[in-house]
């Protein structure tokens, strides 16, 4: 039976890398120092001489065969989860913060105790404290994440996944069955790492260190955001920022239209307007289209508002002068006439000279220009000039 862990369920900010890399440096000064007592020796954290590179070196070695396979499976599983949502510049100083925290921590300790006149004889090493650390950054900031995995059995393969923090509850379950029958009183002093690790989570939550995104139990626990998170993964570039912008406007106009002119088909112009002005002002592809401006006309016409149809008739003609048919300025004459603007109409009718019109439009057209001189006849003045 093989079990394969595959990674994090679910999608991931960052790619781990930093916890590969680290895995690796732990498992070449563990194999070594399985091998090399006096390499361990050096490496490891000693109870009464205060060696500072051994506060950095204390956690890549091992003395024990059990403790350092579990520890690095842990670390590995752990950190894929916590790369992924911290990243690999974040996570690196977690960690590098985490084991030096832990180590100092454990060197006042010791000279407390040497202090006490209790005896001390021996040193600290492995992954254990910062394990335990990261167990309660993991629970603060990625509890409800899981890791997938591949179980091969002869010819049966099986994905399943597992919460982080079952994942977590057998290591500390294996680490206390391997300290319990192997070690001694002070490696006690690993547990001590929960309460770096809490402290740390803290410090994350309140400096807003860590990115917005994804589940923060503190905040979650006080509902409250204590930092304004101005923080913003895979930052765009301002041309991709329009880009973006200037295809979700597109996409809104292209909705909005066809509703647009049923609305005009429909009569319902209030509710029209209201909508067209925000298009207006806030999309860069809204404009009066053809379609719908053919529409409006027409059901301002039906509904005897000649104002209104005139004045998206100018509209009309200013945006499509090509677009002027014959139908279209024969009821731009009734429109004017309706209005009692009768040389304007006579102006719109001088323009069908020469165009091509259909026999039953010369009614149209002879009917229009006799009212048109009768209202000129009867002494009507315009108010304006509406060439």
């Amino acid at each position: 039976m093989i079990v394969i862990p595959l990674g994090p369920v679910g999608a991931s900010h960052y790619r781990p890398m930093f916890v590969h890399a680290f895995g690796l440096l732990v498992i070449a000064f563990s194999i070594v120092g399985l091998r090399s007592r006096v390499f361990r020796d050096e490496c490891s954290l000693d109870y009464e001489t205060v060696r500072p590179m051994t506060w950095i070196t204390a956690p890549l070695v091992h003395d024990n065969l059990a403790l350092f396979l579990l520890n690095v499976m842990f670390f590995w599983l752990l950190g894929l989860v916590l790369e992924s949502r911290f990243g690999f510049g974040k996570f690196a100083g977690s960690v590098f913060v985490v084991a030096l925290s832990h180590a100092l921590t454990s060197q006042v300790f010791f000279f407390w105790m040497e202090a006490k006149d209790v005896p001390l004889q021996g040193n600290m090493n492995g992954l254990t404290a910062l394990n335990f650390a990261l167990i309660v950054v993991a629970l603060i900031y990625a509890y409800d994440r899981k890791l997938s995995f591949l179980l091969h059995l002869i010819f049966y393969w099986k994905r399943f996944s597992i919460s982080i923090m079952t994942i977590a509850g057998v290591y500390l379950a294996a680490v206390a069955v391997v300290l319990g029958s192997t070690g001694g009183p002070f490696d006690l002093i690993h547990f001590t790492g929960f309460l770096v690790g809490l402290l740390f989570a803290v410090f994350l939550t309140m400096s807003g260190i860590v990115p917005e995104q994804g589940v923060n139990l503190i905040e979650r626990v006080f509902e409250k955001k204590f930092v304004a998170h101005e923080v913003e993964l895979n930052p765009k570039s301002e041309a991709e920022v329009q880009a973006e912008l200037a295809q979700q406007e597109q996409v809104e106009w292209d909705e909005a239209l066809p509703n647009l002119i049923r609305m005009a088909s429909e009569g319902q112009f209030a509710e029209l307007h209201q909508w067209m002005s925000v298009l207006l002002a806030n999309n860069r592809y809204a404009k009066w289209d053809s379609e719908l401006l053919r529409k409006l006309i027409q059901s301002y016409t039906k509904q005897q508002q000649w104002a209104e149809a005139n004045r998206y008739l100018h509209i009309f003609k200013t945006d499509f002068p090509d677009q002027m048919t014959v139908p279209l300025r024969l009821s731009w004459t009734h429109v004017l006439l309706e209005l009692g603007r009768p040389r304007s109409a006579i102006r719109i009718l001088k323009s069908l000279e020469g165009v091509a019109i259909q026999r039953d439009q010369k009614s149209i057209v002879t009917k229009l220009a006799e009212r048109a001189l009768e209202q000129v006849k009867a002494g009507i003045l315009e108010p304006g000039d509406d060439s």
